[in-house]
């Protein structure tokens, strides 16, 4: 390195110098910290992937908050990032809810609220999904399609289905993880 003197002496020169090569120092290790930390990034987040499916930790059947129903997931479209999705969900009603099974006769897909979101973000869905479709299998037993779903991040996902008239909700979670869509 060369430097042009203005003014003071051949030691304010040299603590220049060393100053610089300490400054030169740090970046080369800021360098180094960073392309460690990328092929690591790079190198594990298959491995997670691998570890985490896409639905954990959804079980077969999900039971509502008062145990009056349980949902479950039988068909979703491939879920991929920004693309609006429909799941097919069968709600069975519980052996506790059997006394309101005729509020539930006249059930409509305005009686029954799709909410979600990440909870460790503490924002919601991007879209507002609703019930498309509402076929009644048995007098307890329902298939239902939710239409309108978006996704537009990683991470941990719920999506609630509430039943209005029993006053009741089920969330179904879920990891939405890279390499998994």
């Amino acid at each position: 390195m060369q430097y042009i003197r203005l003014s003071g002496s051949d030691s304010d020169i040299v603590q220049e110098e060393t100053a610089l090569e300490k400054i030169g120092l740090v970046t080369v290790t800021l360098n180094k910290m960073f392309s460690i930390l990328l092929l690591s990034l790079f190198f594990t987040t298959p491995l997670l992937a691998q570890q985490n499916s896409l639905w954990q930790p959804l079980q077969d059947d999900v039971q509502s908050n008062l145990a009056s129903f349980k949902v479950s997931v039988t068909d979703t479209t491939q879920l991929s990032l920004n693309k609006l999705h429909s799941w097919t969900v069968v709600v069975q009603l519980s052996d506790t809810s059997l006394s309101h099974a005729e509020s539930i006769y006249a059930l409509t897909p305005e009686d029954i609220n799709i909410s979600g979101g990440m909870p460790a973000h503490a924002h919601g869905l991007p879209t507002q999904p609703k019930v498309s479709r509402l076929k009644k299998i048995t007098p307890y037993t329902y298939e239902l399609t939710i239409s309108g779903l978006k996704f537009h991040m990683w991470g941990q996902w719920f999506i609630r289905i509430d039943l209005l008239k029993l006053k009741d909700y089920a969330d179904i979670k879920f990891n939405l993880m890279p390499g998994t869509v």
